[in-house]
């Protein structure tokens, strides 16, 4: 998640973004949407159902079987640091 520095409502788009993030909300997140999260905090309230998804949550057997992606052509790499060079920062 991220916040354009040419948002007219940055303060928020980071009280939304911090709410998302609170651990109770992102294990919600992370249920519902069957994706995984970064939150460490969020581990505890995540159903035992979802952790032991290997879809969501791959083991290191099936990591070592996962694609990685290749690096960008220099072209879509300046596009994409024009793009994040006018995000705002905390």
């Amino acid at each position: 998640m991220v916040v354009m520095a040419t948002s007219r409502h940055k303060k928020d788009a980071w009280q939304f973004i911090n709410f998302l993030q609170r651990p109770k909300n992102a294990a919600k997140l992370s249920g519902v949407l069957n994706f995984a999260t970064t939150n460490k905090a969020a581990k505890k309230y995540i159903s035992d159902f979802v952790l032991r998804n290997k879809a969501i949550y791959p083991d290191s057997e099936g990591l070592k079987k996962s694609e990685f992606l290749q690096a960008l052509p220099p072209r879509a790499l300046n596009k994409m640091n024009r793009i994040f060079s006018q995000l705002v920062r905390p």
